[in-house]
């Protein structure tokens, strides 16, 4: 009774793989990685690093800020049922989990010389990936825009946190149409881990 519908998430799982490897083929020419400062030569020395994730109240999330993103998206629900606003707000900050799973996942796949972990004391050199703006995007029906995000990436020394050994910014990451406002933003971070993980390995390992 229940193989048709397991065929069909299957096939929703793989038909959405697919855009994300194209997208990740394509991004490299969207996005923008700029040294701000330090050099990351350092990274030759090395085989794993650890991974950090900031998204700070105060970034900007579409035309208003991340807390009023999620005030307003949380007096829409309640207005039409009382108790979904809170479900929706739970789900809006536990998709980071995804976010960051994304993004490590492709930038050690991409990256091949170093092994990435989040949260990682042991680790000589630490990555902390601030996000600066995201554009949540959407999808209704036909019509639809991706997501994008800023980051701002400092590496530091683990023991040594405010000892900043080089700082990227990247823009315009760009996630894909999905109706799943987390599957569109997960798709960013999962482009800007490959995309800095190719970069990286090119230009310092």
């Amino acid at each position: 009774m229940h193989k048709p519908y397991n065929k069909i998430k299957i096939m929703k799982k793989i038909i959405l793989l697919i855009a994300v490897s194209i997208g990740i083929l394509t991004a490299a020419s969207a996005q923008k990685v700029k040294v701000e400062s330090g050099d990351l030569s350092c990274l030759k020395d090395v085989a794993e690093i650890s991974l950090v994730f900031e998204y700070p109240e105060d970034m900007k999330f579409g035309k208003m800020t991340l807390q009023e993103y999620v005030d307003e998206k949380v007096k829409e629900r309640e207005a039409k049922e009382e108790g979904s606003g809170e479900i929706w707000k739970n789900k809006f900050y536990n998709d980071r989990d995804r976010y960051n799973e994304r993004f490590i996942e492709n930038f050690g796949k991409y990256s091949k010389n170093l092994f990435a972990a989040e949260n990682n004391a042991e680790f000589k050199y630490t990555m902390i990936v601030k996000t600066t703006f995201t554009e949540p995007g959407f999808q209704l029906g036909f019509h639809s825009k991706s997501s994008t995000i800023d980051l701002e990436i400092n590496f530091v020394e683990t023991n040594a946190p405010d000892n900043i050994v080089a700082t990227i910014k990247m823009s315009k990451a760009t996630g894909v149409a999905h109706p799943d406002s987390g599957e569109r933003v997960a798709a960013a971070y999962a482009n800007a881990g490959a995309v800095l993980g190719k970069y990286i390995k090119k230009n310092y390992l």
